[in-house]
């Protein structure tokens, strides 16, 4: 690198983004989502992690929280290097952007050689889709160089993702963000005083919660998961009501960080669109396999907003996408898929797996999904809210399925018969169990179907998630959905 380049580029990490070299303090949001405590743990034992998700998560957010928790922790500011490599600065001065950056730390700011560190060194690099060596660079170092622990993030999830598959298999620990899920949208409304009860024990509750839950999976009965339930609901009586409240708000607004905190309807619709225009023109259309047509992608994740909920057929989509090719528009919905915008439940019908060839699809963001409908300040008929309540229903089962599969995804599914259909069923091995899920939002839920499930497959458990209802009835458990959130 030339010399007047280098002294730019050093310039730019130590006053822009790396200010603690200089003060040895952090700056960075107090409030912290409940995937702070995981990823902190995991970048000290861990020497690579790569984080995606959609943008405005808040990635950026929490890899600057772990460098401050770091620094307070007495880590010296001179091994903690944080580089935006969507800062076009940094690529206008470097050929090669991560390997550049890299060494000019190594040389200047950390003065040592990698392989002679006797501490830890961490170096947290954003936006890495920026660079397309960036998987090989990762790479190399760590595999030369054992104190280094590098958090990798992108928001181009499909390009990030492929890489870290295809050149850091085994080396790398990717990890997904997604958009707040309702325990989180409450701590963070409960931070900014928009909720005025203790968020963090809420948190806590669902926390307990769930490790009863998993207590009655293991012993294939939920009778004392819902006496637990009682007593707890009881305990919450005084924050049922506003805690129902909130859940409407989510409902409409969804879980991005921004979104979650605003008051401005119109602010958080342009915010929202914004959101999605920015994932097909900025990541998708980036792809090498990308998104070229952004007119068709743009009409597509309309339609797709439309249904959610519902089995997509992409041939009654082409109806409404005059003169275009299955093929381009099918590779754009599962473009939205690996971009974490939808989400795709597949059919299960008593034979195999995925033997109906139309998949149900959910948007993963409600919020989204009412801003693209241009309903995010609409008033909610009591069917809309049971679509929309399903929609927030498939993104929580499909975290606790993760969870109770022990970080493995792809386990739920959805169960028709010539009868009816069971929204989700989640399959869970580890305790032999297949258990069915239906998203019943309203006052008097019931469910043939779920009974059907149950003993055509012999299974004991059930699970109806409803408004208000909170009741065990011959194995099926019903509880409110506000509830099942919390747990998740």
């Amino acid at each position: 690198m030339e010399p007047e380049k280098e002294q730019e580029l050093t310039r730019l990490l130590t006053n822009k983004l790396n200010p603690w070299w200089i003060t040895s303090q952090a700056a960075a949001p107090a409030f912290q989502r409940s995937d702070f405590d995981y990823l902190f743990e995991k970048i000290k034992t861990s020497r690579a992690i790569t984080l995606i998700g959609p943008r405005q998560v808040g990635k950026t957010t929490i890899s600057k929280q772990i460098i401050r928790r770091l620094l307070e922790q007495g880590i010296p500011a001179n091994r903690i290097i944080y580089a935006d490599f969507s800062d076009k600065e940094i690529r206008l001065q470097c050929a090669h952007p991560l390997y550049d950056v890299i060494s000019l730390y190594r040389r200047n700011i950390l003065q040592e050689d990698f392989e002679q560190l006797k501490s830890d060194a961490y170096l947290f690099l954003d936006e890495v889709q920026k660079d397309d060596e960036w998987a090989e660079t990762v790479k190399s170092y760590i595999d030369h160089y054992e104190k280094l622990h590098i958090l990798s993030t992108g928001s181009s999830s499909l390009n990030v993702s492929q890489k870290n598959k295809e050149t850091l298999p085994g080396r790398s620990l990717l990890q997904v963000m997604l958009p707040l899920k309702f325990a989180d949208f409450l701590r963070i409304r409960s931070f900014k005083g928009m909720f005025r009860h203790d968020a963090d024990a809420l948190r806590n509750s669902g926390k307990e919660m769930r490790s009863w839950f998993l207590q009655a999976l293991q012993k294939r009965d939920f009778s004392r998961f819902e006496q637990l339930c009682l007593e707890r609901r009881s305990l919450l009586s005084r924050q049922e009501t506003d805690i129902e409240a909130e859940f409407g708000n989510y409902l409409s607004r969804g879980g991005y960080p921004q979104i979650a905190i605003s008051d401005d309807v119109s602010q958080c619709n342009s915010l929202l669109n914004s959101y999605a225009t920015d994932v097909i023109v900025k990541d998708l259309a980036g792809a090498s396999r990308g998104i070229r047509d952004y007119d068709l992608a743009e009409k597509t994740l309309y339609l797709l907003a439309k249904i959610s909920g519902e089995e997509l057929n992409v041939n009654e989509l082409l109806k409404h996408l005059q003169g275009r090719q299955y093929i381009t528009v099918r590779k754009y919905i599962d473009l939205f898929d690996e971009a974490c915008l939808i989400n795709e439940i597949p059919i299960y019908s008593g034979t195999k797996l995925g033997s109906t060839k139309h998949p149900k699809i959910y948007f993963q963001d409600v919020g989204m999904r009412n801003a693209l409908c241009g309903l995010l300040d609409a008033p909610f008929s009591e069917t809309d809210k049971g679509h929309l309540a399903e929609t927030i229903a498939c993104d929580h089962i499909n975290r606790l399925s993760f969870k109770l599969n022990l970080n493995i995804r792809g386990n739920v599914y959805c169960w028709k018969s010539s009868k009816g259909e069971v929204d989700f069923v989640v399959r869970l091995p580890r305790f032999r169990l297949e258990l069915p899920i239906e998203s019943k939002y309203r006052r008097n839920p019931e469910s043939a179907p779920m009974r059907e499930f149950l003993e055509s497959r012999k299974q004991p458990l059930g699970l109806i998630l409803t408004r208000d209802v909170l009741k065990l009835d011959r194995g099926v458990l019903f509880m409110p959905m506000w509830a099942f959130a919390l747990m998740c």
